[in-house]
């Protein structure tokens, strides 16, 4: 639990990990963080890093680490008039280990019911629930099915695979707003995530889709379904199985620009299907997918790799910004 509200806290804030020791002080980190610094979890052999410590407690004194006894069936006891049921093993290990967090969790369950398993689908109509019908976003939760939003309106938000992301977000979010019509009027404002079939601008018709999140030949697959005329920028330090099961999305690709440690392999396994160049590096393969994609009026150069990037950068967070940059020079020398 305290890694995944960490996890969060970081990730929705845009704080990478290395720089949590240089946050201001009173930066509001989630409590159940500061807990475990503070010795609430016990400590790791060594101790916790002493700048994390002192990033996340500031003045705060750590607890000494100690252990206590915990009369199990009394604490049992207590926790069944509260929840008029007797508690299994993982309602009281959870109350004894974060009691106020167990207990508005309960508090939630009453209100709302069990929203552990959310019906959903993308695809298929739903007799209740909250299904995605031809990118058109029905919420059939009630008594009759009632149309949502168009989902298509999002152009930055493409493909089965966000619509589905969207759906789950909906069904999530309804048993806590009053108006559940408001859900629609927020998706809009959503950016997407960095790195994930992220448009980074467009140019002269070409539009340009940062996706080096696609570290393997199944998430490459979500982004080429979304878009047709690709300029497809692929390679890096391969996975098991290559990408031989992209061939049923080889009709919307145009030409492929190839780099890394891949660039052969892959050209290997193109040759006769897609028209392939061997570019080498990404930022050889923006431009020259940029000239062709100009030359045709239009189209989508999209950098989904299906690899590692270990080859050549020091994650896919590193590549995807070697992709922004780039944009930005060929931005640039278009405007000279």
């Amino acid at each position: 639990k305290v890694v995944g509200d960490m996890a969060l806290f970081l990730f929705t804030r845009g704080i990478k990990p290395a720089d949590v020791p240089n946050l201001p002080p009173g930066t509001p980190f989630p409590e159940s963080v500061k807990d475990m610094l503070a010795g609430g979890l016990g400590e790791p052999i060594g101790g916790w890093p002493k700048d994390v410590v002192k990033a996340v407690l500031g003045k705060a004194k750590a607890k000494p680490a100690r252990a206590a006894k915990v009369g199990l069936e009394a604490v049992r006891k207590e926790l069944t008039g509260k929840l008029k049921h007797t508690p299994d093993e993982d309602e009281l290990y959870s109350h004894l280990m974060y009691p106020d967090v167990f207990a508005a969790f309960t508090k939630f369950e009453r209100e709302y019911g069990d929203v552990s398993v959310l019906p959903v689908s993308v695809g298929r109509v739903l007799g209740r629930g909250v299904h995605v019908i031809d990118g058109v976003l029905y919420d059939a939760t009630g008594a009759t099915s009632r149309k949502v939003l168009d989902l298509r309106t999002l152009s930055h938000l493409p493909g089965a695979h966000n619509w589905q992301n969207l759906a789950v977000a909906y069904a999530a979010v309804k048993p806590l707003v009053r108006d559940a019509g408001a859900i629609a009027g927020t998706m809009p404002s959503f950016p997407g995530l960095a790195h994930r079939i992220e448009t980074v601008g467009t140019l002269k018709g070409v539009r340009f889709v940062n996706d080096s999140k696609a570290t393997n030949a199944d998430a490459a697959a979500r982004a080429l379904a979304c878009f047709e005329g690709i300029h497809w920028i692929a390679g890096g330090k391969a996975k098991e199985g290559g990408i031989e099961s992209l061939e049923p999305f080889h009709p919307r690709i145009r030409r492929a620009y190839l780099i890394g440690a891949a660039m052969d392999s892959f050209a290997t396994t193109l040759a006769g299907r897609v028209d392939s160049f061997k570019a080498g590096t990404l930022a050889v393969a923006m431009r020259e997918a940029y000239a062709d994609a100009k030359a045709a009026g239009g189209g989508v150069v999209l950098l989904s790799p299906a690899c590692a990037s270990f080859d050549q950068f020091r994650d896919f967070e590193d590549r995807g910004d070697a992709f922004k940059k780039i944009f930005r020079m060929i931005a640039e020398e278009e405007k000279a």
